[in-house]
């Protein structure tokens, strides 16, 4: 057998070169980092997913360096960038996006990943004020609630977990009967700590109905109701005396006492439900052409304002004792007063950026100093940018557009020796297209020789160069 040292080269983001032979540990003689900055990208795979915080500012998904990696970042007031934040986002042979984000109080955040099969895979990681990850949880979870200053509680499948924000431990956990199948669950938490959890409930691979637990903040479940109906349901939000439970037809009520319905109303399969922020807490339903407002008591309409058709209307948010919410088609935004559902103003959305890109708005919220953030998607033949709007929350007038950070990307890449040259092609995109990056490096000291780009037909194509 000869015992000549082996040279291996890795291509991705990070070139790095290992020397190892027969008996000895092999070691990093050097790494060259390969990454390019654009603009930054909006990832919204699964929705923008967007987390408005407290200063003015949002969190959301972006593309990471790798192609396997997610980004989470986080935009302060002005536009800049406070952190970013990779996390592995390919798991179980399923691709993977951020899911939610909840703002922590010191400057960080806890993000859920969730796969397109969101019961298959996902994780959920703490950041801290630099982005820089303290934990990390597999979990099988979209969205995650915070019970109290120090606890977290997510459900899913057919288990409540309550785990401590800080280091992500499981403090206790119930399990409940879910069927033939494993299927998603919600959960919410009131002000008195009480956790309320939905499962769905199964029979082969026909979800026939619904479950929905309370338990108090020690884990003691306080009731437990099943309900069939095709299709399921799942805790929407809460009031003061009631749980909402949205299903595929129908808003219902259910006690805060015992659980029992207490009434229930038509909804329109897509409906969001919100809940305004005054002492009755009454659900307010977001459908494709008109948004009504429901008495928590009985279930009527305390008022109903037809809207013209919007299929992105689900954006709408509460903010104060206003509603803001898309119309038009998407290229318009209108603010109601959440009590009498009167029209305060109506106003024309941007529909293109200063490049003549398309603009598909993702949601609205960070109200500081009388403005509002507007995030959108500007469409383009690469990478998607974000485009941050403000608006000035009284009039609806726009004010300066914020410019987008620059990110570092990189994506996918694949490397071959060839001598004492190493060759690396990597695929990735900015905002004027798909790029095949090519470049020679020495394979003794890792200096680069050269390095060219040139539009990719397809993400596959740096491997296919490099074989050939």
């Amino acid at each position: 057998m000869s015992s000549n040292p082996i040279r291996v080269c890795l291509g991705a983001m990070l070139l790095a070169c290992v020397l190892s032979s027969p008996t000895a540990t092999a070691q990093v003689l050097w790494s060259s980092p390969w990454t390019y900055s654009t603009p930054m990208p909006l990832y919204s795979r699964i929705g923008a997913n967007l987390e408005f915080t407290t200063d003015g500012g949002v969190i959301t998904g972006t593309v990471s360096e790798s192609g396997f990696d997610r980004k989470t970042t986080r935009i302060n007031p002005d536009g800049s960038l406070k952190w970013a934040s990779s996390l592995y986002g390919y798991r179980n042979g399923l691709d993977e996006s951020i899911g939610s984000s909840i703002e922590m109080d010191d400057g960080g955040a806890i993000v859920t990943l969730v796969s397109e099969s969101p019961y298959f895979s996902g994780e959920i990681s703490r950041l801290d004020s630099s982005g820089n990850i303290l934990w990390s949880r597999n979990a099988l979870v979209a969205r995650v609630f915070r019970l109290g200053m120090n606890r977290l509680a997510y459900a899913n499948c057919n288990v409540l977990t309550i785990a401590d924000i800080q280091t992500g431990n499981v403090l206790w956990q119930r399990s409940f009967d879910r069927g033939q199948n494993c299927n998603g669950g919600n959960a919410a938490v009131d002000g008195s700590e009480n956790v309320y959890a939905s499962f769905t409930m199964s029979t082969g691979s026909s979800i026939t109905g619904y479950r929905v637990i309370q338990t108090n903040a020690q884990g003691d479940v306080q009731w437990n109701v099943t309900t069939q109906i095709s299709g399921g349901g799942s805790v929407a939000d809460i009031g003061n005396a009631v749980i909402y439970v949205k299903t595929k037809t129908d808003l219902r009520a259910l006690s805060k006492v015992d659980g029992s319905t207490l009434w229930t109303t038509p909804i329109s399969q897509g409906s969001k439900i919100l809940v305004s922020k005054d002492l009755s807490a009454d659900p307010i339903v977001i459908e494709s052409s008109s948004i009504r407002r429901l008495s928590s008591g009985s279930g009527s309409d305390l008022w109903n304002v037809t809207l013209s058709p919007c299929v992105y209307c689900g954006n709408a948010s509460i903010i104060g004792n206003s509603i803001a919410t898309l119309i038009n088609a998407g290229h318009g935004l209108i603010k109601l007063d959440a009590s009498t559902g009167a029209t305060i103003w109506s106003t024309i959305l941007p529909t293109e950026d200063a490049d003549s890109r398309e603009l598909e708005w993702k949601g609205f919220g960070g109200l500081v100093d009388n403005r509002l953030l507007g995030v959108a998607e500007a469409y383009s033949a690469g990478a998607n940018s974000a485009h941050f709007q403000g608006i000035d929350f009284t009039s609806g007038a726009m004010t300066p557009r914020l410019t987008p950070p620059q990110t570092v990307q990189g994506f996918y890449a694949s490397s071959l020796a060839d001598g004492d040259d190493v060759f690396d092609a990597a695929y990735g995109a900015n905002q004027t297209g798909r790029l095949l990056r090519v470049r020679r490096t020495n394979a003794m000291t890792g200096a680069q020789i050269w390095e060219s780009s040139a539009p990719a037909i397809h993400e596959w194509f740096s491997s296919y160069i490099l074989e050939n």
